[in-house]
């Protein structure tokens, strides 16, 4: 795969991981690793909060019955009636000599310290949800409903298609909130349903009526804006809204939700392009329906890949010319023939996927991309929500070893010189999606034919290993874990080729770059 005097071709490796992992300082939100350890350090917490409840309780028991007894033995007698009573004198001095005694020992019990000691011993070392956190939780939904095309009246009640249905629901707050969210982020559409719901949620009147209609009303009057100006017309309802009344507002949704034309091709608008990309996610098969635009790169002629074309997608078995696998030959499934787009099924070992998973625990961080001026200073990501971890080629025994056996593994599904250790492909990158984890649509390849206005500051080592060639995915997700859906379980491919490609447990998707060389 390299010629004399030319970089070396690199081949990204990308895991995507469910990982269990102690705190590191990031994004909560970006990583379910991560939101699995705060669950689960909160149960903790909880634990220890229900044993000083229940300490708490006996005590208070203890305190109510000396103050019951004292309320019933002398509450009303004066200071000469127990004095001058000699029982009762006596029962008086007990009372400060003994029971005193354990009184003054429950008031200074230092339970509540020893609770915040241990509490701060168990966050010790995670970072908990901030503010931040709550904003990345709210468009992770407002991500969901746009590609998904959900209702905001379902998503209030919990109930996302696929998923089993969340244990609570929303508010009327939370409803607010998210239509805060979407306005900010300039998701017209979106903040006017979520403020009617708002409105529709707000029987009890908990909030003021009229402070939430002052709030639809600034959504319409920027999602007005916004179409009449044809800014993001992609998230508005494609008309100007005239009134607020429940009656308009369920035609407006009817109508947003209408099947739309797809176009394909290079030459797309933004809102075109992703488009295609919401409509992949969902599952559609735009290949099999669209009309094409008219310049590709791959040469696909003036037309989409009609049925045809469509039927010579395939499943296979191949020894892939080596002879380890004559005897249990590769299964490949064909996405596509030009650009040649494929999956290698059970080409990686569960021990192999969960040595990899336990390595890389304390290594994942918030996943972060090259800034607007090409340096080196990574930034945290706008259009991706993961964490990640790299494993490079100069670890230590014993990941050493076992990367070198996949590695090798993969140079002989693939066909390609990636071994271990000679930097033939990008460090293995270990991947964890957060709450609505997504990663926009965009280009594997780094700095080829970048705009000069993007200058790439590349390292003598970046020079010598070239720019990415090819990208190989695995999907090492317990099946399990997710339901039985291709929007939970695909990869969108866009542009030309609007493949959506479902991934599978043990799985290798393969393609190589659109860029030539």
């Amino acid at each position: 795969m390299t010629r004399k005097s030319d970089p070396i071709p690199m081949i990204i490796l990308t895991l995507l991981f469910l990982i269990l992992i102690r705190g590191i300082v990031c994004d909560v939100y970006s990583s379910t690793a991560h939101l699995t350890t705060v669950f689960n350090v909160e149960k903790a917490v909880v634990a220890q909060l229900e044993k000083y409840i229940e300490n708490s309780e006996a005590k208070t028991a203890r305190l109510r019955k000396y103050v019951d007894a004292f309320n019933r033995i002398q509450g009303s007698a004066d200071a000469d009636e127990i004095i001058g009573n000699p029982i009762s004198a006596y029962r008086f001095i007990k009372r400060l000599t003994k029971h005193w005694k354990n009184l003054e020992q429950l008031l200074t019990d230092n339970s509540w310290q020893n609770l915040i000691q241990k509490m701060q011993n168990t966050l010790e070392d995670i970072e908990m949800p901030r503010k931040k956190d709550l904003e990345g939780a709210a468009v992770a939904i407002l991500r969901l409903q746009e590609t998904y095309q959900l209702d905001a009246s379902d998503l209030a009640r919990g109930n996302i298609s696929g998923l089993n249905r969340s244990l609570t629901g929303l508010t009327a707050r939370d409803c607010i909130y998210l239509g805060k969210c979407s306005l900010k982020y300039e998701l017209f559409d979106l903040a006017i349903e979520w403020y009617d719901h708002a409105l529709h949620m707000n029987r009890k009147k908990n909030i003021p009526s009229q402070k939430i209609k002052l709030y639809l009303e600034e959504a319409i009057k920027a999602h007005n804006v916004a179409w009449q100006t044809e800014i993001n017309r992609m998230h508005t309802f494609q008309q100007t809204i005239i009134n607020q009344r429940p009656a308009e507002m369920k035609k407006l949704k009817i109508l947003k939700r209408a099947k739309k034309k797809h176009k394909l091709g290079y030459e797309l608008s933004k809102d075109e392009d992703t488009a295609n990309y919401y409509a992949l996610c969902r599952g559609e098969q735009l290949r099999l329906k669209v009309m094409c635009s008219q310049k590709f790169n791959f040469n696909m002629g003036k037309t989409v890949k009609n049925d045809s074309e469509e039927a010579n997608l395939n499943c296979y078995l191949s020894n892939r010319g080596d002879a380890s696998f004559y005897i249990n030959p590769i299964k490949i499934e064909v996405h596509s023939h030009n650009p040649s787009i494929l999956t290698f099924h059970d080409v990686i070992y569960e021990s192999e996927i969960n040595y990899i998973k336990k390595f890389s625990e304390p290594y994942l961080e918030r996943s972060a991309t090259v800034g607007f001026n090409m340096t080196q200073d990574r930034l945290m990501s706008k259009v991706r929500t993961s964490q990640s971890a790299w494993l490079y080629d100069d670890l230590d025994d014993p990941i050493s070893h076992k990367l070198k056996i996949i590695m090798d593994r993969l140079s002989r599904v693939t066909g390609l010189t990636i071994p271990y250790g000679s930097y033939n492909s990008e460090a293995l990158q270990v991947v964890n999606y957060g709450i609505g984890g997504h990663y926009t649509p965009h280009y594997d390849y780094l700095y080829k034919y970048r705009h000069p206005n993007q200058p790439f500051q590349v390292t003598p080592m970046e020079l010598l290993i070239g720019d990415r060639l090819a990208t190989l995915m695995f999907y090492p997700l317990a099946a399990a874990a997710l339901p039985d859906s291709p929007k939970n379980q695909s990869l969108a491919l866009t542009l030309a080729l609007t493949i959506t490609m479902l991934l599978t447990l043990r799985s290798l998707s393969f393609w190589v770059n659109a860029k030539t060389y």
